[in-house]
């Protein structure tokens, strides 16, 4: 990502990542990137925790267990359906890397914790806003696997940029 941006000439951009997407936006913040503004949806305090139900997830994707977790049990059938690679994206959760909360309470640009009302999956989108100053966390309906089907989903983010447009 940061090679891109830069090989690209990107200075001034906004950033929106959606659960491993917004792990990823979490970390280049912490390496040092500068958006003007951050959105990371369906993410709670997870993201501080190492691992964790990441490894459900790996084994069930890779195959190497049957999963007992009813949630990794649907992501695994949500790729298959879907036609993704199952193996490929055990590949890519197995970089996953949690963001410290000292490095989240060193941010110093505008940010929002967008969640499913019913989403908990990756924690508590309240308690990761708590982490990093001034964040606001906001709720839509919905869970993890469903609310960015649902028009509030495309709402919010829309009036998050458009709000952070007007501050430029």
């Amino acid at each position: 990502q940061h090679a891109l941006l830069h090989s690209l000439d990107i200075e001034a951009y906004l950033l929106v990542g959606y659960s491993l997407g917004a792990i990823s936006a979490a970390r280049m913040i912490a390496s040092k990137e500068t958006p003007q503004s951050v959105l990371l949806a369906g993410m709670g305090h997870g993201l501080t925790i190492p691992s964790g139900r990441g490894d459900a997830f790996v084994d069930a994707l890779a195959g190497v267990t049957p999963t007992s977790d009813p949630f990794a049990a649907m992501v695994v059938g949500y790729v298959k359906r879907t036609k993704g690679d199952p193996v490929a994206l055990a590949q890519v959760m197995r970089g996953r890397k949690s963001v410290s909360e000292a490095a989240l309470s060193r941010w110093d640009l505008p940010c929002l914790v967008l969640n499913g009302v019913d989403d908990t999956d990756n924690g508590s989108g309240d308690a990761l806003a708590a982490m990093i100053p001034g964040a606001v966390s906001q709720t839509i309906p919905g869970n993890h696997m469903d609310a960015i089907f649902k028009p509030d989903f495309a709402a919010a983010i829309s009036e998050w940029l458009r709000k952070q447009d007007r501050k430029r």
